[in-house]
C-alpha cells in the first residue's frame, strides 16, 4: 500500500498544480469570479477525478500543455530573463546548438552569457 501511494504522489501534486494554474491563469484574463469557477469546474471535472489518481501520463500532459500555453500569452517586460537555445538534432549523429541567456533591462537586451555563438566540433 505504501509503494503505491508514493507512486500515486506526484500525480496528486501535478493536479493540485495543474488547478493552481487553472485558476492562475483564468483570474488574468477573466477575473477572480471567472477563476473560482473554472476551478470549481476542474476540481469536479469527472475526466481529472478518474484518470488524476492513476500513474500514468495523462494527467501530467494535460497539465503540461495547459501550463505552457498559458506562458504563450505572457509579454516581455523589464527585468525578466530568458534563454535563447536554438538546437538542430542528427539522430544517430548528435546534436548542435547555442545556448545564451539574456536581461531584459530599460535599454534593451543585455547578454547575461557570453557561450561562442561559433561552432565548436568535438570528436
Amino acid at each position: 500500500d505504501t509503494l503505491i501511494f508514493l507512486g500515486r504522489l506526484p500525480m496528486l501534486l501535478i493536479l493540485l498544480l495543474l488547478g493552481f494554474y487553472v485558476f492562475k491563469w483564468t483570474k488574468e484574463l477573466a477575473g477572480p469570479n471567472a477563476a473560482l469557477l473554472a476551478l470549481f469546474l476542474y476540481a469536479f471535472s469527472p475526466t481529472f477525478l478518474a484518470h488524476g489518481r492513476f500513474v500514468t501520463t495523462d494527467v501530467a500532459a494535460a497539465a503540461a500543455i495547459f501550463i505552457a500555453r498559458g506562458f504563450d500569452q505572457m509579454t516581455m517586460e523589464v527585468g525578466m530573463a530568458f534563454a535563447f537555445e536554438p538546437k538542430a538534432v542528427f539522430p544517430g549523429e548528435g546534436a548542435i546548438g547555442i545556448e545564451n541567456t539574456f536581461y531584459l533591462s530599460n535599454e534593451g537586451l543585455k547578454r547575461l552569457t557570453y557561450s561562442s555563438d561559433e561552432l565548436v566540433i568535438l570528436s
